[in-house]
């Protein structure tokens, strides 16, 4: 068991997201992904779990296992959670070796990825900047979230 990454990277897409016409899209057809919301709070509970017991590679696993639950949930309802610009964010961070997932309701926006090194980080901003993905200057604070 390895210690929770102390890393966190923000990527947004370059689309932006509403996200009203989102959720009202998914109310009205969310009896078809019921199965994969199932699996998807059982990885947030995984996820919970593994931040309580500081157990980073179980967080890892569990934020990678929810967003791809989540490009599913969109495939099988056509919804728009993971959009083209997502999508890219999403493969780059994974060919580095992240877990990474759309951040809120998906459509676009951001995504998060966890890392466990500042090596990592760089290299995937890098990467995103490279693939037209703009890194946020975000950092974790006791308070939340703030802006660097």
């Amino acid at each position: 068991m390895h210690a929770l990454p102390e890393v966190v990277v923000v990527g947004w897409s370059g689309e932006s997201a509403a996200t009203a016409p989102l959720l009202s899209r998914f109310v009205a057809a969310r009896e078809h992904g019921a199965a994969t919301l199932s699996q998807l709070g059982t990885e947030a509970e995984r996820a919970a779990g593994a931040v309580v017991r500081g157990d980073a590679d179980e967080l890892l696993a569990a934020t990678d296992a929810s967003g791809r639950l989540l490009e599913r949930l969109g495939r099988d309802l056509d919804l728009p959670i993971v959009t083209p610009g997502l999508a890219r964010l999403l493969a780059t961070a994974r060919r580095l070796g992240a877990a990474v997932k759309p951040s809120g309701a998906g459509g676009g926006d951001c995504g998060v990825a966890l890392v466990r090194s500042s090596a990592a980080e760089t290299a995937l901003r890098d990467a995103w900047r490279a693939d037209g993905i703009e890194p946020m200057s975000l950092a974790l604070a006791a308070s939340g979230v703030t802006l660097g």
